[in-house]
């Protein structure tokens, strides 16, 4: 941020006198002192064999603090020529660590205004992706650093202020040989031919943009045009492409003039002189009206529609509002990952558009924290991560969140307020915040709270419901509870939607509006209530993965990204069945149970209307190396799964079966019943007879097994001192006493359903020793 009006006039006599004796490393950065109105950028020459540039740049710089004595710029790896300044030559410039320091003649103060000029040559810098780059006959510059930090990369062409705050108008020129063209961004004022076998381009960009969406690329390109009838005016639309591939584009960017009138409907009108793309070698870079854009996705087919339409969104979402700094580069990036998408749910239906945001936020929750070290908060993403997934993909959920948070017409009329009132700044989630709050009238401090300042996911269920049914309507009261997948923070003004359905499958829709940690609502429906559910259509992006389906027949479906598979072996009607995976902690037990510990990372939750009779069975997945890696730790542990009908009830235990080793497979739950369910673990050995010949056969045996009376137990561990018998839901049933230590000991179970138990063998220090799996039959 610009430090000006703050620091006092003998401290920046002071940082002057620091920079003038070569500290350019201070944490003051150019930005701080200096702000650069315009640039003209110079291209004299640029050499495709030596892979090199001579160019001068003129900038036109205004003081942001008095009496300044001394300009800084950036400039890397090149060799300065010399500086002037107003036309006078400065000699004793120095230019170490990318840093140019300019001493002035006579001190400048706000309101002075003073050209810089530097001649300048040699090899730019790249790295794999940003920078200056020559591939063959063509040169092209990237304006960010991906692996670079900071990431900011004007400064490998031109003298700069280089960070994401100064933003200046661009004049380009360019010389090059009359068999190549120059590219840059704006609008093209003129093409001069030199009579000496070159031409020089000139380009124009009057939008004041930063450093890194100033462009330009080089080598034979031929032109294909086209024009949109815009909202405003016509917006003409240039694509330079190598002339072999001028025959792909009407293939490649098919949709473009959808897209772009979906995009000024809803963001407003299209602010920049052309849409334009141009060919490069590798790519896609959102240059002011100068998109770089890869050969290879000139392709004469839509396989990259979704490229172009995201780098297109970046002319709203990042050039003509920028984030401030590179910690907030979901304010670019996640927006435009969201248009996307968005575009999707408009051109080919709400369906795809669901898919795909499902898809990707079900991967932001299983791996964007273990990819970047923890659970960032979007407005402090730590520079090794700003292009990776909390930016772009948790980022583009974010936005959807908030869409769903505010409706359709209130988000779409906030973002073009939002987009005009913040024209051709750069900001932070605070001042986007502040903008939100002031357009929509909504305090949007609770939202930004919960989403954008804290790492994490909010999460939300049905805590419980209650249904009063009355002449041809229902009274529905639905309590609801949040919890969190990250860090711990409890959200304020939480809003999300309730759906209720009845037998027919009718819906009634409605939002609860709570803060904290619990929320209920009362709502009259117009029909016979069967079943309530949070957030059917999967808009408000919390730590869920859910989606539902109509099984018509019988046989197996899946549902995507919820780890869970149901197969319905009986069904007289159709069935309306929702399957969620809850990223969030499962309850534990009221009691401890020992030895017995629950997920505290998911659960599923099954809901649906279901004719009678149904019969189905779930399936549902376990791994170590994933998804329960807190939970399954050794192949001592044994994987369970327990079932209650809802939040205010108690895990009990359900028959199943492992199909997989202890730490990777599913487990099966035959007469599956609507409810939740979550895995559990035995952190002692639990398994069938067959399994334990490898382990505890030896000193524990149980016989017959199954029974339908008498279990005998055959003990070879003379530590043992104690036989426990538990229900699988953790309860101690019967505890029996080895007397001198006894090799063999029976149980005769009394009143208890039939099912399955756990036989658990113990030593004095309540050690255990083996276990086994037992099955009582009536």
């Amino acid at each position: 941020m610009k430090t000006s009006n703050i620091t006092t006039k003998l401290g920046l006599m002071m940082l002057a006198f620091l920079f003038f004796t070569n500290k350019a490393h201070s944490d003051i950065s150019p930005g701080d002192t200096i702000h650069a109105v315009k640039y003209l950028i110079d291209l004299q020459e640029v050499d495709m064999v030596a892979k090199t540039i001579t160019a001068n740049t003129t900038i036109t710089l205004n003081p942001l603090v008095d009496n300044l004595d001394i300009f800084q710029l950036q400039l890397m790896q090149l060799t300065v020529d010399s500086v002037f300044v107003d036309q006078i030559k400065i000699t004793n410039f120095t230019h170490e660590d990318e840093i140019l320091n300019i001493p002035l003649m006579v001190p400048v103060s706000p309101g002075d205004t003073t050209d810089v000029k530097v001649y300048y040559h040699g090899q730019p810098f790249h790295e794999s992706w940003g920078g200056f780059h020559y591939s063959g006959s063509y040169a092209f510059n990237l304006g960010v650093g991906i692996s670079w930090i900071p990431h900011n990369l004007g400064k490998t062409w031109f003298p700069c202020i280089d960070d994401f705050t100064d933003r200046a108008i661009y004049e380009v020129k360019a010389t090059v040989p009359e068999d190549m063209m120059a590219i840059g961004g704006g609008q093209l004022l003129e093409v001069t031919n030199n009579g000496n076998g070159t031409h020089t381009f000139r380009w124009l960009i009057n939008n004041p943009i930063p450093t890194y969406l100033a462009s330009i690329a080089i080598g034979d390109y031929a032109l294909v045009e086209d024009t949109y009838n815009g909202i405003e005016r016509d917006i003409p639309i240039t694509y330079y492409v190598r002339p072999s591939d001028t025959i792909k584009v009407p293939g490649s960017f098919t949709r473009m003039h959808d897209i772009i009138a979906l995009f000024e409907d809803k963001f407003g009108a299209y602010d920049w002189h052309r849409v334009g793309y141009v060919g490069t070698a590798i790519g896609a870079m959102e240059h002011a009206t100068n998109i770089a854009y890869p050969h290879g996705c000139i392709s004469n087919n839509s396989q990259y529609e979704y490229l172009y339409a995201h780098e297109l969104s970046h002319m709203w979402f990042g050039d003509k509002v920028t984030c401030d700094k590179a910690e907030e580069m979901w304010i670019n990036e996640g927006w435009a990952t969201f248009c996307e998408n968005y575009y999707v749910e408009v051109l080919d239906g709400p369906s795809l558009y669901k898919v795909q945001m499902r898809n990707m936020h079900a991967d932001v929750l299983y791996s964007c924290h273990t990819e970047e070290g923890g659970y960032q908060p979007l407005n402090n993403i730590p520079q090794e991560y700003t292009y990776g997934t909390s930016a772009y993909d948790k980022g583009a959920t974010v936005v959807q969140a908030l869409r769903a948070y505010l409706g359709d017409d209130i988000f779409f009329d906030a973002c073009k307020g939002y987009l005009e009132d913040l024209a051709f700044t750069s900001l932070s989630s605070y001042d986007m915040e502040a903008v939100f709050s002031q357009n929509t009238g909504i305090d949007m401090s609770g939202f930004f709270n919960n989403w954008v300042y804290h790492g994490g996911t909010p999460h939300y269920s049905i805590d419980s419901f209650s249904i009063v049914p009355q002449t041809g309507t229902s009274e529905v009261t639905v309590y609801v509870k949040q919890k969190r997948k990250g860090p711990a923070f409890m959200g304020d003004d939480n809003i999300i939607e309730i759906n209720i359905l009845d037998e027919e499958w009718h819906r009634f829709t409605d939002t609860i509006h709570f803060s904290g940690e619990t929320g209920y609502t009362t709502m009259i429906v117009p029909f016979n209530a069967v079943e309530v559910f949070l957030d059917l259509e999967e808009k408000y992006m919390d730590a869920t993965v859910d989606n539902y389906t109509l099984v018509k027949e019988t046989g197996e479906t899946a549902f995507p990204d919820t780890y869970f598979n149901i197969d319905v072996s009986e069904l007289t009607d159709s069935a309306f069945i929702q399957a969620t995976h809850n990223y969030a902690p499962a309850d534990t037990f009221a009691i401890p149970v020992p030895d017995l510990r629950v997920s505290d990372y998911r659960y599923w939750t099954i809901k649906g209307v279901f004719p009678e009779p149904f019969t189905a069975t779930g399936r549902f997945f376990y791994s170590k190396s994933g998804l329960d890696n807190t939970l399954i730790i050794s192949a001592s542990d044994s994987i369970v799964i327990f079932y209650r009908r809802d939040a205010g009830m108690e895990w009990e235990a359900v028959d199943f079966t492992v199909v997989g080793p202890w730490s990777i497979g599913y487990i099966y739950v035959d007469n599956l019943q609507m409810g939740d369910y979550t895995l559990g673990v035995w952190d002692i050995s639990v398994s069938t007879e067959e399994t334990n010949m490898e382990g505890h056969d030896n000193i524990f045996k149980a016989f017959p097994n199954p029974s339908s009376g008498k279990f005998n137990f055959a003990i070879s561990d003379d530590n043992a001192s104690r036989l426990e018998i538990y229900s699988f839901d953790g309860k101690l049933l019967e505890q029996i006493e080895l007397k001198d230590r006894s090799s063999e000991v029976s149980w005769i179970p009394g009143n208890i359903p039939d099912g399955t138990y756990i036989a658990v063998l113990r030593s004095n220090n309540k050690k255990a020793l083996a276990s086994k799996k037992i099955v009582y039959i009536k």
